[in-house]
């Protein structure tokens, strides 16, 4: 499997995408989702909830940006240190106070967002929006475009890295033959999958393509048993999938 990331366009893996579409989501709401609930101040802090997620999937993009090289640190906003800095000691010391809930610090660092917005905006090189097509806009919150900027995270690169975590071949795979690993893109996406947001197609779930979608994929661990290796397991489940996807589209249309 070819695991490059495409720096200059959008670039959604098969994987992902039969990940979404298979379970009624659409792609673009799955992405506009991640962007708009990035919340900064997760940064300083960890909880239960999904913005903590969501926080971690685009930390963990941004390692394998890092393993891959060419991004450095940003200094563009060096000459607004010494007005940013006090603002973010305050939402570190926000995201550090034991006296508020994670939901309390989330509203209480709009504001102090908002300040850092208006200090930095002019420096901040992500635009409000990116395009997964020409028809089909991801609108960026003011915490992502800051975290994005200030951790040379270039939107795109780190859009395509993110949804590379995503696979179905990959997360049954590892359950059948019992070896887990922490993903919290993946953990999103089941989040999603099983109701947040609002994001799933009930009438899609109710589909006759979906239905024989699901069956067959009860299968998959009986009929692939004698494949003991991950990569062999991923490798066969990924085929059967992307046939499988297939024939639902198909059954959808008729």
């Amino acid at each position: 499997m070819d695991n490059r990331i495409n720096k200059d366009v959008l670039e959604v893996p098969m994987d992902f995408r039969i990940a979404c579409e298979s379970f009624g989501i659409q792609v673009a709401d799955f992405l506009q989702l991640m962007v708009s609930q990035f919340a900064f101040v997760n940064l300083f802090g960890e909880d239960d909830s999904v913005y903590n997620l969501i926080v971690r999937s685009f930390m963990e993009a941004e390692e394998v940006l890092e393993r891959q090289g060419g991004y450095k640190t940003n200094y563009s906003l060096a000459d607004k240190a010494n007005q940013a800095l006090p603002i973010f000691k305050q939402l570190y010391k926000l995201g550090a106070n034991r006296n508020y809930s994670w939901n309390a610090k989330r509203s209480r660092s709009k504001k102090i967002v908002d300040k850092l917005f208006l200090i930095t905006g002019k420096d901040i090189r992500a635009q409000p929006k990116v395009y997964l097509d020409e028809d089909t806009a991801i609108t960026l919150s003011r915490d992502f475009r800051i975290w994005s900027t200030i951790h040379n995270c270039p939107v795109i690169p780190v859009l395509n890295a993110m949804m590379q975590r995503v696979s179905l071949a990959d997360l049954y795979a590892r359950q059948h033959l019992d070896e887990i690993e922490y993903n919290p893109t993946l953990g999103m996406y089941l989040r999603i999958q099983q109701g947040y947001g609002d994001l799933v197609n009930r009438d899609h779930l109710n589909g006759l393509g979906f239905k024989d979608f699901l069956c067959d994929l009860q299968e998959f661990e009986m009929r692939y048993f004698l494949f003991h290796r991950l990569a062999d397991r991923v490798e066969m489940y990924r085929e059967q999938f992307l046939e499988n996807y297939n024939e639902m589209n198909k059954a959808n249309i008729i």
